[in-house]
């Protein structure tokens, strides 16, 4: 199963892909710089919250509407791994909910193995935790995507433990389709273990995403454009810095034809820009699940899966319910 915005035409140079963006997406192809500056991104912390807080009622003024669910993305590395919590709002609008480097300890295994406590910690977040908002709402994460490109074999065992209906899933990031493929932001693959992954088309996101870390806004413009990020007031400098890691630098085949790439200069850090990337496929991934297999649409309706997000109805799938209600 695949989302495609792209049904019949396929990617070779660059000229197709504007025409992608601007006859199929419906939306004006930029040619971006090849630089996402601090100062840009430094501008989307929000005074509304902190780490760990759940700003309902600014995101029903600013965002659309409150915020309908969460999800878990993890970057896993040999002694550490990085997990990021995000809420999403109407139109994948994101916010930044916690952000964490967990790692190992000095005489345990490191991260290929099970027994590592990193992995006990991810299983109390998944299995345990909630959240809830300034209104009262309720959370628990709905979804959890783990990079299994490093220590693949740990990955896909522990999120096997949650299959099939568990929504903890493997992923595999890819930067670009090959030649003549079709542009599919994501695709199902089976593990050895016969589960279900994901593969990313990482660099279509990171396309997608880079105007909107250089998008200036402030609460006298309204209401925020569609995958606007927001990050919490006590997100660190550090922290900041690893969504502007990357450079987007042009190519060339052999013959010629002009493409575009991400990259990262030396070994600077870009945890959560990669982590912020998942989190968009992982909605993109939500919406398909939802309006195939449960609406049993022939495609992805997003008004409708934002109202289906926003139902009352579905509060058990999405969200915990409030403070007010009986769950």
């Amino acid at each position: 199963p695949q989302l495609r915005h792209l049904e019949n035409k396929k990617v070779k140079d660059i000229g197709k892909y504007k025409v992608f963006y601007n006859n199929i997406l419906g939306e004006p192809f930029e040619e971006l710089g090849n630089k996402i500056r601090f100062s840009s991104v430094s501008a989307h912390r929000r005074t509304w919250y902190s780490y760990g807080e759940i700003p309902n009622k600014h995101a029903s003024e600013f965002s659309g509407s409150r915020i309908l669910f969460l999800t878990c993305q993890v970057d896993v590395h040999k002694n550490s791994i990085y997990v990021a919590v995000m809420g999403w709002t109407s139109g994948g609008r994101c916010y930044l909910i916690n952000y964490w480097h967990w790692e190992k300890q000095e005489k345990e295994n490191d991260c290929t193995e099970l027994s590592c406590s990193v992995w006990f910690k991810l299983r109390r977040l998944i299995e345990d935790t909630e959240y809830e908002s300034d209104d009262g709402t309720k959370y628990k994460i709905i979804l959890t995507l783990i990079d299994s490109s490093w220590a693949n074999t740990t990955v896909v065992e522990f999120c096997s433990d949650y299959a099939p209906n568990g929504w903890v899933y493997p992923i595999l990031g890819r930067e670009r389709p090959a030649k003549n493929q079709r542009i599919e932001e994501f695709a199902q693959f089976k593990t050895k273990l016969g589960t279900v992954g994901y593969r990313i088309l990482v660099d279509y996101y990171k396309d997608r995403l880079a105007p909107v870390l250089r998008r200036e806004w402030n609460d006298a413009l309204g209401i925020q454009d569609q995958h606007h990020f927001n990050a919490p007031i006590d997100t660190t400098d550090k922290e900041i810095k690893q969504l502007t890691a990357e450079i987007r630098r042009e190519k060339k085949d052999t013959r010629g034809a002009v493409s575009y790439e991400w990259y990262r200069p030396g070994n600077v850090a870009n945890e959560l820009w990669d982590l912020l990337v998942y989190g968009n496929a992982a909605v993109d991934i939500l919406a398909w699940t939802i309006c195939i297999e449960c609406l049993k649409f022939e495609n992805v309706d997003w008004h409708a899966f934002w109202e289906f997000a926003a139902s009352e109805e579905n509060d058990n799938l999405f969200v915990r319910g409030t403070t007010n209600k009986q769950v």
